[in-house]
């Protein structure tokens, strides 16, 4: 039986958000409320360190989803494989400037296009945006949430 859920995403995160639309189900935004704001001077010397430290390098990419209701509690994590471009001060510097990274973990977008900043990733691409699709649409049909057929076959070509 499914069932009919008030599904919570508690990021404020416009790229989880566009995510878990595409499995279709319905949610309501609850960000945690932890205060975020940057010191004055802080974001832009932490971005360019940052990106610096990233740059030519392979790393990993972990997110955990929780679902949980009245008498349980489940959680998945995913794990992606990311190797960056080597990039210089000056493609840095203009990423920063552009304003692209700073609400990014890891002070950078994959898709960046003007950065370009990964060379190639070994798991899902969807993780490293924010939010694994195929891993939460499993979650959500384990916790008897609704995800349609074709978001289903989607997140396995994804997977795959």
């Amino acid at each position: 039986m499914m069932l009919q859920v008030d599904l919570l995403l508690c990021s404020a995160s416009p790229r989880r958000a566009a995510l878990l639309r595409k499995l279709g189900v319905p949610f309501r935004v609850c960000p945690v409320n932890v205060p975020e704001t940057p010191l004055p001077g802080e974001i832009p010397w932490n971005t360019a360190w940052m990106l610096q430290a990233l740059s030519g390098r392979t790393h990993r990419v972990h997110t955990a989803v929780a679902l949980g209701g009245r008498g349980f509690l489940r959680i998945v994590t995913c794990t992606t494989e990311a190797e960056m471009r080597q990039y210089n001060a000056r493609a840095i510097s203009d990423s920063v400037a552009s304003d692209e990274p700073m609400d990014k973990a890891g002070a950078y977008s994959i898709q960046d296009r003007a950065l370009q900043p990964v060379r190639w990733i070994r798991g899902l691409y969807s993780n490293v945006v924010g939010l694994p699709l195929a891993p939460t649409a499993r979650l959500l049909r384990h916790g008897n949430v609704m995800v349609s057929a074709d978001v289903r076959q989607r997140a396995a070509v994804e997977e795959a």
